[in-house]
C-alpha cells in the first residue's frame, strides 16, 4: 500500500508540474481539450485543425516575453479577439500572434454567444494574415 500510495503522489506532482508549464489557472483545467507548445506546434495548424472541426469555444495563447491572445470561435468562425485583454480585430491580433515562435496555447471548447458581427472564416482570416506578413517581409 505504501508503494502504490507513493506512485500516486508521484503522479500528481508530475501531473501539477506539467500543468504549471501550460501557465492556466489550476480553475479552468476542466474542459481544456487541447493544449501544447508553439514551438512543437504552429498555431497555423491548431486554427486549421479547430476550422476543419467546426468547433466552438476558447484559444488562449501566451509568448514567452508575457504576452497573451484570446481567440473565441464559434463552429469554425472568429467571433471575438483580444490581444493582453483589449478587443481587437482578428486579422491584426492574428498577425501578431502568427510571429510568436515560442509560446503554450489551450483551447476550452464551450457554446459561444451568438454575435450580431458577422463571423469570420479562420481559413479566410489565417491566409490573409499570413500573406500580409508575407508580403511585409519583402
Amino acid at each position: 500500500e505504501a508503494q502504490i500510495a507513493a506512485l500516486i503522489d508521484m503522479a500528481r506532482r508530475l501531473r501539477a508540474r506539467r500543468d504549471s508549464f501550460i501557465g492556466e489557472p489550476q480553475s479552468s483545467k476542466q474542459g481544456v481539450a487541447l493544449r501544447g507548445e508553439l514551438a512543437h506546434m504552429p498555431l497555423a495548424s491548431i486554427l486549421s485543425i479547430l476550422e476543419m472541426e467546426r468547433r466552438s469555444g476558447q484559444l488562449k495563447v501566451s509568448s514567452d516575453s508575457g504576452q497573451s491572445a484570446v481567440f473565441t470561435l464559434r463552429g469554425g468562425t472568429f467571433v471575438h479577439s483580444e490581444m493582453n485583454g483589449t478587443e481587437g480585430k482578428a486579422l491584426d491580433i492574428l498577425r501578431d500572434v502568427l510571429r510568436w515562435r515560442a509560446g503554450k496555447f489551450y483551447f476550452t471548447p464551450r457554446d459561444t454567444p451568438q454575435k450580431a458581427a458577422p463571423r469570420l472564416s479562420i481559413g479566410e482570416v489565417l491566409l490573409t494574415a499570413m500573406q500580409l506578413e508575407d508580403e511585409s517581409r519583402r
